[in-house]
Parts: C-alpha cells; sequence; structure tokens
C-alpha cells in the first residue's frame, strides 16, 4: 500500500501532538501504535521512514494540502477521503 503525502503529514502531526519525537524515530514510535486505530488503514511502521516523510515535505503541491486537508475533513464522518 502506498502511502498518501496527506497521511504522512497526518502522521507528523500526531507524533507532535502526542510528544515530539525526532522525524528518524517515527517508525519506532509507529510499532508502539495501532496505526488501523490512529491513521484508518493497516500500515506498516517502517512506511514512516525519514527519507518518505521527506517527500512529503519537500514537494508542497495544491494536491498534497488537498490530501492533508480532504483525510482530516473526513474523519469525523467515518473516514478519510483519499484523492
Amino acid at each position: 500500500m502506498e502511502v498518501s503525502p496527506g497521511m504522512m503529514i497526518f502522521a507528523m502531526v500526531l507524533d507532535t501532538l502526542s510528544g515530539r519525537t525526532p522525524f528518524y524515530r517515527l517508525t519506532e514510535f509507529f510499532e508502539e501504535k495501532d496505526t488501523v486505530l490512529l491513521l484508518l488503514a493497516d500500515i506498516e511502521p517502517e512506511r514512516f521512514c525519514d527519507s518518505n516523510l521527506g517527500r512529503a515535505i519537500r514537494n508542497p503541491t495544491p494536491r498534497v494540502a488537498s490530501s492533508f486537508f480532504f483525510f482530516i475533513a473526513g474523519l469525523p464522518f467515518g473516514g478519510p477521503v483519499f484523492l
């Protein structure tokens, strides 16, 4: 499963709100968490490596912003909307 840039940014926001670990340790953060419950998708923790996070941050296109917005906006309505 390919992880959208919006979900990568959402993972960074979750990490920041829960104690803020460095990005290179985000895989360790998600090894201890239930990604299905937090992200509504079964994603391996290895997907949140710093190189994938860097790609999500490095290319701030309108698609990334809208992907993040629709992911967050869809959560109260039963699930994220992926573009």
